[in-house]
């Protein structure tokens, strides 16, 4: 998927409220029931304090140290540079061991309601100054309404409106969208949540809830990691799917 990068306002609305819970915490059962009525009423849920200081680090070195190897060699071949880097996974064993066992996949496996299909670990950067942001989007775009999957995005910096913090519309996924992954023409202000969060909070979506980042026109950097999954069934319903249109 390649996200569309467009000046973008940022409404005036409540910040998302969230549950505290560690990634330690995701053991324990009433938490995740209390994860999953979230997840399931509003499409998105946030989960404060999730990565301790030591584990937003780690995390943070080696999606740097990553982005930084893959971006010299984008140069090199002449490509354009890019905030965005995904199937970080291939290049780093690390993480592709957190998007296939970390911590977070219990949950996530819970939420979706099926085996996963590990789709990518990903980097997003809005550096200071930016003068884009992401428009409307579903990570499902494309495989229809049946397409089932979830994001689970953890902040490596403080984000708020100030630095063209991530937005969810609460409810949307229970929307009908256009088979495609931007929506245009979107309605950003009714039921639009910004996403403030502290390092270490992490916010896990529906691959079907509209979302959308503004720019950032501060002095304070925006970085995030996130790992997204498609559910199994649905990864390969949709596998099918492609198959038959190819033909033998």
């Amino acid at each position: 998927m390649r996200l569309s990068l467009v000046p973008m306002q940022q409404p005036d609305r409540t910040p998302a409220a969230g549950i505290a819970c560690s990634s330690a915490q995701l053991v324990d059962p009433e938490t995740v029931r209390a994860i999953e009525r979230r997840y399931n009423r509003d499409g998105f849920v946030i989960l404060r304090g999730y990565a301790s200081a030591s584990e937003v680090e780690q995390l943070g070195c080696h999606a740097e140290e990553t982005v930084r190897r893959l971006a010299e060699a984008s140069e090199r071949a002449g490509h354009p540079p890019s905030d965005i880097r995904k199937n970080l996974q291939a290049d780093n064993p690390w993480l592709a061991e957190q998007l296939a066992s970390g911590m977070h996949v219990p949950l996530m496996r819970t939420l979706i309601g099926d085996e996963l299909e590990p789709a990518t670990a990903a980097w997003f950067d809005r550096p200071p100054g930016s003068t884009t942001g992401i428009k409307p989007h579903i990570d499902g775009g494309g495989r229809g309404s049946g397409a089932v999957g979830a994001t689970i995005w953890i902040a490596l910096d403080a984000a708020d409106r100030g630095n063209g913090c991530l937005h969810y519309s609460s409810g949307s996924h229970r929307m009908q969208h256009p088979d495609g992954i931007y929506i245009d023409g979107f309605d950003t202000e009714t039921n639009a949540v910004p996403i403030e969060v502290e390092p270490g909070d992490a916010a896990i979506h529906s691959a079907l809830t509209v979302h959308w980042s503004g720019t950032n026109p501060s002095r304070r950097p925006r970085r995030a990691v996130s790992f997204f999954y498609w559910g199994a069934r649905s990864h390969a319903a949709f596998a099918a799917r492609v198959a038959r249109k190819k033909g033998p």
